[in-house]
């Protein structure tokens, strides 16, 4: 495992047929900047543009070890020179090379095929264990197998979640594009940021908290404060300030939808989210929510957002402000006495269950069971349409 690295590039070394070697390529990176290098081994070269701290080097047992050590030994001639070299010796061997001429520490490490789930998983592992928390990860996916982009993405995508790694950049030096006699290095980051927002659109399908999406909106150089604040405001049952704050926000609509591509696809999630706000009166905003929690089967905050919606809708109709505590309280005392409404007074004891936990002396039949909660709370629904 590795200890107190910042920077890391993994790279990957193929095979080529007939014992040949990569041709000399010249690469250039991405603009701005352009940089090119001539190289037979793209990842060497990378590992000195991005100025990492040290290399990882992944291959198989077929993997062109000797080619890559003849390479960077300046040696000329067959490979006779290795033929009594076992693998676990020629690896130490090209990370005693690549360190020299790179200047800086080199992991040469032996990988399965993955022709197998178990073969896949065993690659993940191995990478898994050169790695540390909050270290710099860069992915260089040139050489090996066709599958070993998809397989470098997913091992970013898992080292992020379990390891905590900042996965920085995948390349791939796409010989197949060369054109006047250069390869084009590409960045595929698309894919690398798609993913992040693919999991927060999951933690926000599982909690419903829009919130998770505000970095990545940073990132696309959209300023997310004020829907960092609606979602906080939201969670709090702090249901007006919430509105507020998304109508901010989503002022923005027509600017977010022409920064850029990722935003257009996922941006139309969030308007979908947050058209609540778009609800004329109080009471609208807290059954639309409410609604949305109960699809979530989130019951407290729907029997909560229920409850308080009765309350801003029986205050809109007397002609009273729902906005403001001594009104809401003193509405909630007519319910319980001079004006008691079996329904509602039952949708409070639940309310009252969620909130403070349930003890031995209350039995509601109406929480006894999904089924029956669903049931009961539908024709609440009923009652606020």
């Amino acid at each position: 495992m590795s200890i107190g690295y910042k920077k890391t590039l993994v790279s990957f070394l193929g095979k080529m047929r007939d014992h040949k070697t990569y041709p000399e390529t010249s690469y250039q990176m991405p603009r701005p900047g352009g940089e090119i290098f001539k190289t037979r081994f793209l990842g060497m070269s990378l590992a000195s543009h991005l100025k990492v701290d040290r290399l990882v080097l992944l291959g198989t047992e077929t993997s062109m070890w000797d080619n890559l050590i003849l390479e960077y030994l300046k040696e000329e001639g067959k490979l006779d020179f290795f033929d009594g070299e076992d693998l676990d010796s020629k690896l130490k061997l090209v990370e005693e090379v690549l360190q020299k001429s790179l200047g800086m520490p080199v992991r040469a490490l032996r990988i399965p095929f993955g022709k197998t789930e178990s073969e896949q998983l065993d690659i993940l592992n191995i990478v898994s264990r050169e790695v540390t928390a909050s270290e710099s990860l860069f992915f260089d996916v040139t050489h090996g197998f066709r599958h070993t982009p998809m397989m470098s993405i997913l091992a970013g995508y898992y080292l992020e979640v379990v390891r905590k790694v900042r996965v920085k950049g995948f390349y791939y030096g796409a010989y197949e594009m060369s054109e006047n006699d250069l390869c084009p290095v590409i960045s595929l980051s698309g894919y690398s940021k798609l993913l992040e927002w693919i999991r927060a659109l999951e933690n926000f399908e599982g909690s419903g908290n829009f919130g998770v999406f505000a970095p990545l909106y940073d990132q696309e150089g959209i300023d997310a404060r004020s829907l960092k604040d609606a979602a906080y405001f939201e969670r709090t049952n702090q249901v007006k300030e919430s509105r507020n704050k998304i109508s901010t926000f989503r002022q923005k609509d027509s600017e977010i939808s022409q920064a850029s591509p990722l935003l257009s696809l996922f941006h139309p999630i969030l308007q979908q989210r947050t058209d609540w706000y778009r609800k004329v009166d109080r009471y609208e905003w807290e059954r639309e929510l409410a609604f949305f929690y109960f699809k979530k089967d989130d019951w407290a905050r729907t029997i909560i957002l229920l409850l308080e919606s009765f309350y801003s809708r029986e205050l809109i109709n007397r002609g009273r402000n729902p906005d403001l505590y001594q009104e809401r309280e003193s509405l909630k005392q007519d319910f319980r006495t001079s004006e008691p409404d079996p329904f509602l007074q039952k949708l409070t004891m639940l309310r009252n269950v969620v909130a403070h936990t349930k003890v031995e002396n209350q039995d509601f039949k109406e929480i006894t069971s999904p089924e029956r909660l669903k049931s009961f709370l539908g024709e609440a629904f009923k009652r606020l349409s």
